[in-house]
């Protein structure tokens, strides 16, 4: 339904991936957690596993942006094929 509140992402959400991944990657929920915190530390732990979490996050931006365009484009085509015939 329109209007509630809850928009469709194409290709995915990049920071559920990269949580996904590190998770994989065998992080505690507690790393997970202080990746995506944004409090000041001097931990160096935290730091790299904040480091590793923006990283995943960039590299499934771009994997999201590429599918989104090939949808757009796929969608393009069939609007355009569904209004000449």
């Amino acid at each position: 339904m329109a209007g509630r509140g809850t928009d469709i992402m194409l290709g995915g959400n990049s920071e559920y991936l990269a949580r996904e991944e590190m998770k994989r990657l065998r992080y505690t929920d507690e790393q997970i957690e202080e990746a995506m915190a944004f409090n000041e530390t001097d931990n160096q732990e935290i730091l790299a596993s904040r480091e590793k979490f923006r990283a995943l996050v960039k590299k499934y931006d771009d994997e999201i942006k590429e599918e989104k365009e090939k949808v757009i484009k796929v969608r393009r085509t069939k609007n355009y094929r569904y209004r000449t015939t």
